[in-house]
């Protein structure tokens, strides 16, 4: 899904349509509205991080070479949170982290690790993949937004709207049953 659709649907939400429609229309966006499209599209890189980092982890694997057998994490494609599993040549590896690499015991490493998102612009990509909805994504921006805003209330309520649609997700990603709300009572 397109950044630039989450910022738009978060813009629609706190009722900045004006600005919607501006990034729809691809048009040229004005000082007063580029100010606003910049403080949601820092809430929906927020949102993004803190969705892959507690919620809907990103994994990615990756071969890297070293020729002294410390892994420089600026070498990794994606920046890691967490390393999964080091093999090598399908063995597990022992390794050992340390704060600006890790180090085992081979020259080639296959790595398995959890990473954070990279910042986006609004020609942007979400790395979460069908893990989340776009609604969830702009819900939680525009709790953000609102908070940045003064807006508690509508922050409250927006930060419902965005802790139920993990709910949703978490429990369709578990299968986890749902019980039928009571009627009778």
């Amino acid at each position: 899904m397109k950044i630039k659709d989450i910022v738009q649907r978060g813009m629609n939400y706190v009722g900045r349509t004006d600005v919607a429609g501006l990034i729809k229309s691809e048009a040229e966006i004005t000082d007063e509205a580029a100010e606003a499209v910049e403080t949601m599209l820092y809430c929906v890189n927020a949102v993004e991080n803190e969705l892959a980092r507690h919620y809907f982890p990103v994994v990615n694997t990756q071969t890297i070479t070293s020729y002294n057998k410390k892994f420089e994490f600026t070498k990794f494609d994606k920046q890691p949170v967490k390393i999964l599993s080091v093999t090598v040549n399908g063995e597990q590896k022992e390794y050992e982290l340390f704060a600006t690499y890790l180090s085992c015991d081979a020259f080639t490493i296959t790595v398995r690790y959890e990473f954070s998102p990279q910042k986006k612009q609004l020609d942007g990509e979400c790395e979460l993949g069908e893990k989340v909805t776009e609604k969830m994504l702009a819900a939680g921006a525009v709790s953000e937004y609102c908070l940045i805003n003064g807006e508690m209330r509508q922050a409250e309520f927006w930060d419902s709207v965005y802790r139920q649609e993990i709910e949703r997700a978490r429990r369709q990603q578990l299968k986890l049953p749902v019980i039928a709300p009571r009627s009778w009572i």
